[in-house]
């Protein structure tokens, strides 16, 4: 084995190149700014050494030698020193280098080469030739490149060392914000698996932090909460809503006898869950003092007003409107109070996801399957209304109140979504509603 091969393999079993390696994993900058420094000293000692016994040697060619000897040197520190080499192969990245002042500018400017020839001129440094020094390139040109001398301390080894990883961070989360932007423009009302790709690229930006200092960190784990939080408020309430409708359509389905016309009738009737068949409901039926669509049935029903019988039916329209108003107002109020149920649990649902780090969709879809359980729903179903009596009152009251304004086809689909409405009340208040 070579002098040099020796002394390589003796530095990297030394305390100093162990306490570089524990600091790089540690991301420990302070400790290694230190052990670079110790290792760094090592090397340019026991390269002074081997080359003053080099230049000792009893032979002509002794330079061609030494010559040899430091490109072999530095060729194998690469393989036997491997962090060592990293972080001068990062501050070369960075354009960092370091070289002797070989003259001086007109200015007084020292001027040094970089490793590849080309001429520096070091601004704002107060150097003699001969000097050596380490600076950072700020500017290439084609003859001459300007620069700083660049000082190795804590800072300027976090600087060159977490600069791939921050530049990863910020390109990741450059890209996830445009992934996002076209997600929410997407109109998916599920969108599981998309909501559950973005939020392991958001985790994979909090894990990339580790490197980074605390001020830093902090800074990009604020930003990925809030990326996250504005995915789960913007997107999960759709996608329970989603969840609810598609456990209504299901149990519509096992609540009736399979005939395919009955199942359609009854899916295109008002539910319980199905929000947006609610709101579209709420929307046709609820007025001021009277329901929508009152006044216009009045008036077709004066317009044919020719007889003691239309007159009568005029004044029993006008009764049973006034009877069954309130009370499909009532049950459409207690329906408001069923929502604002389910979308407190909702919100609960979304802050428990947001502030923690699931991003498995499994994980998701299960947290949602257990917050809106059929037990839980049933509870939301309790609080809502009194008793199952109160329940199919209120709903026949409303039913009504839509046939006699005129929608025909209102009776053939409570008639068709009766069996899932009885089966949900028994279900959530124990026992067969008269």
């Amino acid at each position: 084995m070579s002098q040099a091969s020796k002394t390589l393999k003796k530095i990297a079993a030394g305390e100093a190149y162990q306490s570089l390696e524990a600091a790089i994993k540690e991301s420990d900058y302070a400790a290694v700014f230190t052990a670079y420094a110790q290792v760094t000293e090592l090397l340019k000692e026991a390269e002074k050494e081997i080359g003053e016994t080099i230049q000792n040697l009893p032979r002509q060619n002794r330079e061609e030698d030494y010559q040899r000897f430091r490109s072999a040197f530095v060729l194998r520190s690469q393989t036997a020193l491997p962090l060592w080499h990293r972080i001068n192969s990062e501050l070369e990245k960075q354009k960092v280098a370091e070289g002797e002042v070989f003259a001086l500018g007109e200015k007084g400017d020292p001027l040094v080469r970089t490793p590849g020839g080309k001429v520096v001129v070091i601004q704002g440094a107060t150097l003699e030739k001969g000097d050596r020094v380490r600076f950072r390139v700020l500017t290439d040109g084609a003859k001459i490149s300007f620069g700083r001398v660049f000082e190795l301390n804590e800072d300027a080894f976090y600087f060159v060392l977490s600069q791939e990883t921050r530049d990863q961070i910020r390109h990741s989360l450059n890209a996830l914000k445009d992934r996002i932007e076209r997600y929410f423009r997407s109109g998916d009302d599920d969108g599981l698996s998309e909501l559950g790709e973005i939020l392991g690229g958001l985790e994979a930006v909090s894990q990339l932090t580790a490197k980074l200092k605390a001020e830093e960190r902090e800074r990009v784990i604020v930003r990925v909460r809030t990326y996250r939080r504005r995915l789960m408020d913007a997107r999960l309430a759709r996608i329970v809503s989603r969840f609810l409708s598609d456990w209504e359509e299901k149990q519509v389905a096992a609540a009736g006898d399979g005939d395919h016309e009955q199942l359609t009738l009854a899916l295109s009737a008002p539910g319980i869950f199905r929000s947006q068949a609610y709101e579209t409901l709420r929307k046709e039926i609820l007025g001021q003092e009277k329901p929508r669509g009152y006044q216009e049935a009045i008036e077709r029903m004066e317009q044919d007003l020719n007889s003691m019988d239309c007159a009568l039916k005029l004044l029993d329209f006008e009764k049973r409107i006034d009877e069954v108003y309130p009370a499909a107002n009532t049950y459409l109020n207690r329906m408001d109070r069923l929502f604002r149920g389910l979308s407190r649990k909702a919100q609960q649902v979304t802050t428990e996801i947001s502030s923690g780090e699931t991003c498995d969709v499994d994980e998701i879809r299960s947290a949602i399957a257990s917050a809106f359980s059929d037990e839980n729903l049933y509870r939301e179903l309790r609080g809502a209304f009194r008793s199952a009596a109160e329940f199919f009152t209120l709903r026949r009251a409303l039913a009504e109140l839509q046939t006699r304004l005129g929608n025909e086809e209102s009776a053939q689909k409570e008639a068709a979504i009766k069996p899932y409405l009885s089966c949900v009340i028994t279900a959530a208040f124990g026992k067969e509603p008269e």
